[in-house]
């Protein structure tokens, strides 16, 4: 299973927005899961993300900042198959 982390903040619309669309997707809980971080819980997150959150990574690799789009839905099928392929 994949695993997604989403950098955000309470009360950030934005952020309400993308988890939801996350949760709706598909294939969301039973092959990816998103972890949520509030980045007000660790300074260097804060320092790192407060202008731009949401921000959703897999791993290391960023998959989007701030407004998301279809390009999202597209790298995260990408990992999907991927993930699919090695097994």
């Amino acid at each position: 299973m994949l695993r997604l982390t989403l950098y955000s903040r309470l009360d950030c619309a934005l952020c309400d927005e993308l988890l939801a669309a996350l949760e709706q997707h598909p294939r969301g809980g039973t092959d990816f899961a998103v972890d949520v971080v509030d980045i007000k819980t660790q300074a260097d997150l804060e320092t790192r993300y407060g202008l731009i959150v949401p921000v959703l990574n897999y791993g290391e690799e960023r998959l989007c900042a701030g407004v998301y789009g279809e390009g999202l839905w597209q790298k995260i099928d990408a990992l999907l198959a991927r993930a699919d392929r090695d097994g």
